[in-house]
């Protein structure tokens, strides 16, 4: 550095230490600080994005300290903390009362002691106050009350859940509404206090909600729990009713996805706090009252005010990084103004630093043609180590070999690790200790997982791996492995799209090994996604073969290491984007051994595309081999043990049977399917989802209820327990059906009364015929006892084929209490059961082949026997003693069900008893 440079450095510092020291700052004491105490009511999340505005433009005045003093809704805290900050003699005070009347004294003592005071958002039952700043709440509740006008018809009900109503915001918000809306509407007010608990306690005492067209609450977050509230109790109300609250900032996201119908952005205002408070102390006269802006959101601005807010948050981390550099900047100039001597030293610094530069510059230029000879020599080394590349390439297999042997033995060992681990985590109440096994189980599965992946891929090297085939539809096969995915894509925030330009496709292939194909080209689709990704599936028609393409738009692959994509562990690029493993080296070669193709295509950062094309028809295969075996398309044994020719299949699925089946199932396509194919057997009932499927089992008339597990809402699991529990359809079959087919979920399912847990994908073939099996099944149990009721003992009862035992009991026990009452109906009998009529006759009539009316009179016609046979009464007698109401019809029933009258069974008549 020259010194004509070093002099031009220290008059630049010097300027700087002078134009720093020339900034006007307010009149203040000798350190030039003010302390602005604001005393907040509470933390929700709009007050804490107040809090991100101040603290912002606090930033930009490096002179004021912000104390901020949170009382949590609580009043009788925000009073002492306002006490603490007079007794701390504030420069200024700002308080955003948690209550009006409680606070006002507090405030107005402040301001009359000679401390400026502003007053934020919600206001005090005073004027003594330095200046007012929040919006105009009479406005916004008079403006909903305006919107609400616009979309709803008058005479219509509205819940209005209010704020606290000691504080000004609820009480004007509350005042606006109904001045602009009360003569239109039947309009019920329940407080809410601001906050989410109460207004959903509030919301949840109502329990009816068929009469409410719109609620609306003072705040989003008492609006979001009033719409959780109906929600939990009437799904459907909950989608009917309108819901509107007001803040915004913090509804915006329920605006988008529909769960509020509008907010009104209540603006925070905390730059407007700040920036008003620095001009209170710089002497600046200010207006007594500010009043802040709002605008309706709806669903036409909503999602630009969401991005707008983001693009905000992303502008005040900035600016809030650029003030922490500018204070720690004005804390060094600070530092240089106090003395020239630290300057001087720093110039001489600068100019050592800059010398040993120089030195340093010198030893790198000569260091670089030492390391530029070095390069030379490694690319000559390179070249040696390609040459001997192909002889490690030989030694490759044996040690793959040796690896194998290795995977072998670890085998044994993980399966005894993993089925203890199994046994322990069921047995194990402590949480922590659980939490830590589950986490040995999952990675000893994982490692099991390799481990299987390795010894496949030698099978199929070592051609010993075989095919067994059989025919499948591809489109509901890979549509159904695409759903294993579902819950990870919803936690990663990716959309997985399938589309398909065939209804259907039968294709002869390996159902394990295809699995195995389309579940690692999945993965990694997943893998190397970007959250909010997008994943697409699709399906064409290719003549005589159908194309499968795996697409998504994460990472890629560079163009030069799209032929390396299948090598066993292979790292792919400098960035490591990919890192193949094995599995799509296996992959590959079960698409091969289908006689497929798979190709890739991709641009970093666009897109990656796999394409898996397989033939139609079995040629290709050629001849059947030890290697490949077709298997029959139904070749799933319905009942272990049991073998059923296909003739018999065939004769069950080819006729329409009594029954009603309900399907539960929310995705489209596959409803359509099951619908399309139990049509032919069965009357449908078809839902998308669980609520739907509940409701039409306590409706209608269901015979058999088919529901997929995974559902939004009330899933499968839930569903069948609902049924099972509930003593009017306890006797439904259900049939779950679900791609969660490990043994965990199946016990599970069974657990909660399943009939039967079928894994995805399924042969419809057999699908049907064990719906029938179960259906026929029940119908035979019925049968059977409506057959032979009339020969059994009451004691026996117990013993009847009856699978609902509790309501069985409830039911004869009401018999036993009633049979001689013959003003006793089947009315009566529901009401002590707690069903309706239509439901105890559906569920009589499903479990005992009988009427309710009927089975009470073969118990009475049963009762009587013992009677006869006794001869202590005659035969009037007991037929008013058995509960008939004449004797002509006694004996007429009588003479229907035993084939023979009173008289001749008193005089020695013999029943056939195993006739009937």
């Amino acid at each position: 550095m020259t010194a004509e440079h070093f002099f031009k450095a220290v008059l630049l510092a010097l300027m700087v230490v002078f134009v720093s020291g020339c900034r006007q700052m307010p009149d203040r004491d000798t350190d030039g600080r003010y302390v602005i105490g604001f005393s907040q009511c509470t933390d929700d999340l709009w007050r804490q994005i107040m809090m991100v505005q101040m603290k912002a433009e606090a930033a930009k005045y490096p002179e004021i300290e912000l104390v901020v003093k949170n009382a949590y809704g609580n009043t009788s805290v925000q009073i002492g903390q306002i006490q603490e900050f007079l007794d701390m003699n504030v420069d200024l005070l700002i308080v955003s009362p948690n209550e009006s009347e409680a606070v006002t004294p507090l405030a107005v003592k402040a301001y009359d002691s000679g401390i400026p005071t502003i007053i934020w958002d919600r206001k005090i039952m005073s004027d003594h106050y330095t200046t007012f700043i929040g919006a105009d709440n009479y406005k916004i509740g008079g403006d909903v009350g305006r919107y609400i006008k616009s979309i709803l018809p008058a005479g219509s009900t509205i819940l209005e859940i209010t704020g606290l109503m000691s504080s000004s915001p609820a009480e004007e918000r509350h005042k606006g509404f109904i001045a602009e809306a009360g003569d239109k509407y039947s309009i019920y007010s329940v407080s809410g206090d601001w906050m989410p608990g109460s207004a959903r306690d509030e919301v949840l005492k109502i329990r009816n909600y068929e009469d409410i067209d719109l609620i609306f609450a003072h705040n989003d977050d008492m609006a979001l729990s009033a719409y959780d509230a109906v929600a939990s109790v009437d799904r459907e109300s909950a989608e009917r009713i309108s819901f509107i609250g007001i803040d915004a900032l913090v509804g915006v996201d329920a605006v988008l996805d529909g769960r509020l119908s509008a907010s009104f952005l209540y603006p925070t205002g905390g730059d407007k706090v700040m920036s008003m408070a620095y001009r209170i102390l710089s002497g600046a006269k200010v207006e007594k009252r500010y009043d802040l802006a709002t605008a309706l959101v709806d669903k036409n601005n909503a999602f630009t005010l969401k991005a707008q807010q983001e693009q905000i948050f992303s502008y005040q981390e900035q600016i809030n990084e650029q003030e922490k550099n500018i204070i720690e900047y004005g804390r060094r100039f600070r530092s240089l103004k106090s003395s020239m001597v630290i300057v001087l030293v720093l110039a001489m610094a600068v100019i050592a630093v800059s010398l040993y530069a120089l030195r340093l510059n010198i030893r790198l230029k000569r260091k670089n043609g030492i390391l530029a000879a070095k390069n030379a020599e490694i690319e000559k080394a390179t070249s040696d180590m390609l040459e001997k590349h192909a002889q490690i390439e030989s030694r490759t297999a044996e040690r793959l070999n040796f690896f194998t042997n290795i995977t072998h033995e670890i085998r044994t060992p993980l399966t005894l690790i993993l089925n203890p681990l199994d046994n322990i985590l069921k047995k194990e109440k402590d949480l922590d200790l659980q939490h830590d096994i589950w986490i040995v189980q999952r990675n000893a599965r994982h490692l099991l997982k390799i481990v299987n992946q390795i010894l496949d891929l030698r099978k199929v090297e070592n051609h010993k791996s075989t095919l067994s085939l059989s025919e499948i539809d591809i489109v509901l096969f890979v549509r159904e492995i695409l759903t294993y995915f579902e819950v990870y894509a919803k936690t990663e925030k990716i959309t997985c799209k399938f589309s398909s330009g065939i209804s259907g496709q039968m294709l002869w292939i390996d159902k394990d090994k295809i699995e195995q194909v389309f579940l690692n080209l999945l993965s990694n689709a997943f893998k190397y996604s970007h959250k909010y990704g997008i994943i697409t599936v699709s399906i064409t028609d290719n003549g005589p073969s159908v194309l499968i393409e795996v697409e998504d738009n994460g990472k890629g692959i560079e163009k030069e290491n799209l032929p390396r994509v299948f090598d066993r562990f292979y790292s792919l690029g400098k960035s490591g984007n990919y890192s193949t493993g094995i599995g799509l080296h296996l992959t590959k070669e079960y698409v091969e051994m289908h006689k497929g193709k798979i190709t890739v295509d991709s641009i970093p950062d666009n897109y990656t595309v796999f394409r898996v094309e397989l033939f139609k028809g079995r040629e290709h295969f050629g001849p059947e081999t030890p290697d490949t075996k077709f298997l029959p398309a139904a070749h799933e044994n319905v009942f272990p043990g049991e073998s059923i020719d296909e003739s018999k299949v065939r004769e069950m699925i080819g006729r329409k049977y009594d029954y009603t089946v309900l399907i539960a199932e929310d995705d489209a396509d596959i409803l359509a399917y099951l619908s399309r194919e139990l049509s032919e057997n069965f009357s449908l009932i078809s839902v998308s989802n669980g609520y739907d499927a509940l409701k039409s089992v306590r409706d209608d008339s269901v015979s058999l209820v088919l529901s997929d597990v995974l559902m939004p809402g009330l899933n499968g699991f839930q569903l069948c327990s609902a049924i099972k529990s509930d003593i009017s359809t306890s006797h439904l079959p259900v049939v779950l059906l679900t791609a969660l087919s490990e043994p965990d979920y199946r016990l599970y399912g069974l657990a909660e009364g399943a009939d039967a847990y079928i894994s995805k994908p399924f042969d419809m073939v057999f699908l049907k015929v064990k719906l029938i099996r179960i259906l026929e099944e029940r119908r035979k149990m019925a049968e059977t006892f409506s057959r032979k009721f009339s020969r059994m003992m009451v004691q026996d009862i117990s013993e009847l084929p009856c699978q609902d035992e509790l309501f069985k009991k409830k039911v004869f026990d009401i018999f036993e209490e009633e049979y001689d009452n013959s003003e006793f109906k089947i009315d009566a009998m529901s009401g002590k059961l707690g069903i309706s009529r239509i439901s105890l006759y559906r569920k009589i009539s499903s479990l005992f082949g009988l009427t309710p009316s009927d089975l009470l009179r073969n118990f009475r016609l049963r009762k009587s026997l013992s009677l006869l046979s006794s001869g202590k009464a005659n035969i009037s007698e007991v037929a008013y003693t058995v509960g008939f109401s004449s004797p002509a019809y006694f004996a007429k029933c009588f003479k229907a069900l035993y084939g023979m009258t009173p008289t001749e069974y008193m005089n020695g008549g013999k029943i056939d008893f195993s006739s009937n």
